[in-house]
Parts: C-alpha cells; sequence; structure tokens
C-alpha cells in the first residue's frame, strides 16, 4: 500500500451463490472472510476462505469472488482507493 494513501474499508453481504465477475484494478485488496464461505480466484489461482480467512488480492491482478451456495457470504473488503474503488471488468 501506498504511505498517505487512502483505505477504504467496507462490510459486504453477497448473497448464497452471488458470483462478483473477473475484474481488475489498480489498487491492493484485502477480504475478511466473516460468514459463509467464499470461492476465489486470484491470478489464475482458486482459494476457499471461510470465517476468519484474509485474502489478499494484489494491483492490477484479474480476479473473481462467488459466495458458496450454503450461507450469505458476509466479509469486509478494504483497499486503497486513491485510484478510486471501481474496478474494470475482465474479459
Amino acid at each position: 500500500m501506498r504511505p498517505h494513501g487512502v483505505l477504504a474499508n467496507v462490510p459486504t453481504c453477497s448473497a448464497s451463490g452471488d458470483l462478483w465477475p473477473q475484474a481488475s484494478h489498480p489498487n491492493e485488496q484485502w477480504i475478511y472472510v466473516l460468514q459463509g464461505t467464499l470461492r476465489a480466484t486470484i491470478g489464475g489461482k482458486d482459494y476457499e476462505a471461510k470465517p476468519g480467512i484474509l485474502l489478499y488480492v494484489p494491483s492490477n491482478v484479474v480476479h473473481s469472488v462467488k459466495a458458496t451456495r450454503d450461507l450469505d457470504g458476509v466479509f469486509l473488503t478494504a483497499k486503497d482507493a486513491s485510484h478510486g474503488l471501481q474496478g474494470v471488468k475482465a474479459g
């Protein structure tokens, strides 16, 4: 993270089965799972994240996240907001 950057910390809920499609952005991002299970693809590698797991998304890396069907995914996401918060859809 850049010194003196702006950090956005956003609580987020994703309904079970929801998919956040592939995207990238110039800022780093952290996703901390509070409830449910998230399946993430970050830089072509697959991860399964349960409560208590912290995912790291480097800047400009294509990633996607899906909440599994068992339970809504509740997580905190934090990112360097000095480049804005919107990503660019990949693919």
